[in-house]
């Protein structure tokens, strides 16, 4: 009887080794250089994921910075061995190399990818799990992202987040690790620079006169401006070269402003209001831009007249003249 108890203990001994290799990779005896010779190994798992998606979901504006919660997630797929390995001095030794205590899951964060208008982190390098299970054990950090200055609106690109688990030298457990792409989109910015150069101008009567303006788009997106004139003193004739135009970021255009007054006025203000939208989203616009021009009469058509009336003068005394001499002429031939 005594004589069978070796046996049924190597058959006990390799049964459990037999149920412990289908959950293992196979076995890299280069890799046993600086680990312990093992003859299994369990499979972990390791996620990351975004906690709440919906955070990302509106564009982001130039300079704006938004932090997202970040949960990391680990487990080993240990299975109905749970109990022995985790909970029991023994199978904590054979799985750890320590019996005594339960050691954390160090899981290393990396940012892997991100687009070059944006600067992304996470907030740690490494998170650790303190509770190792056969269930998924959580912990939590932040992801950071900064839009820079000159973003240009629109872009669609993807963060690469991965989170990576490295066993210990003597652990019985294989490395996992985890990747997830988050998706940003920079917002549309309207801003626009008007270049008049004189707001109040001495204009002729009735006779047009052309004045540039120039606008700047300084935004972050192709912008589409719509002109209009307000306050248009009766009778006048005020007309735009173009009441829209698109101009490309960083560009700039001109427009000509068209002013033909009535001949009897002196002083006039009338209205530019400047008004941009995203060219590719007219939904999206900007603040618009007013600014008054002060238009006052210049004097010409009254000197005109003047000169106009000092011409005719200067006719009539010269018929004058005319006529005095022919009678005198005249008078002195009569007289015998």
């Amino acid at each position: 009887m005594n004589k069978k108890i070796p046996n049924i203990t190597v058959f006990i001994i390799l049964l459990l080794t037999i149920f412990m290799l289908p959950q293992s990779a196979s076995l890299n005896l280069a890799e046993t250089e600086n680990q312990s010779f093992r003859f299994f190994r369990f499979n972990s798992t390791t996620q990351i994921i975004v906690d709440d998606p919906s955070g990302l979901d509106d564009a982001l504006l130039p300079l704006e910075s938004l932090e997202v919660g970040i949960t990391v997630k680990f487990k080993i797929n240990i299975q109905y061995l749970a109990n022995f390995f985790l909970n029991n001095r023994v199978g904590k030794w054979i799985l750890f190399r320590d019996g005594k205590e339960m050691p954390a899951a160090t899981v290393s964060l990396t940012v892997e990818n991100y687009p070059d208008w944006c600067t992304a982190k996470i907030k740690n390098n490494t998170v650790k799990i303190e509770e190792i299970s056969d269930t998924f054990s959580e912990t939590n950090t932040k992801l950071n992202i900064s839009v820079d200055e000159d973003a240009i609106a629109f872009q669609k690109s993807n963060i690469t987040l991965k989170a990576t688990f490295v066993p210990g030298d003597k652990w019985g457990i294989e490395s996992s690790e985890n990747k997830i792409d988050v998706e940003i989109m920079t917002a549309y910015i309207s801003s626009i620079d008007v270049n008049l150069t004189n707001f109040t101008r001495k204009i002729p009567p009735a006779k047009s006169t052309i004045i540039p303006i120039e606008v700047t788009n300084l935004g972050n997106g192709e912008t589409t401006v719509g002109i209009s004139v307000k306050n248009q003193p009766d009778k006048w004739n005020i007309s735009l070269d173009n009441t829209t135009m698109n101009i490309s970021i960083g560009k700039t255009k001109k427009i000509w402003l068209n002013i033909t007054p009535i001949k009897n006025f002196k002083n006039e203000t009338i209205t530019l209001k400047f008004t941009p939208k995203s060219t590719s989203d007219a939904s999206l616009e900007g603040e618009t831009i007013s600014f008054a021009i002060t238009l006052s009469n210049d004097g010409s058509l009254k000197k005109e007249e003047n000169d106009f009336v000092g011409v005719l003068i200067l006719i009539a005394v010269i018929i004058a003249i005319a006529a005095i001499i022919f009678v005198f002429i005249w008078l002195k031939r009569r007289t015998p």
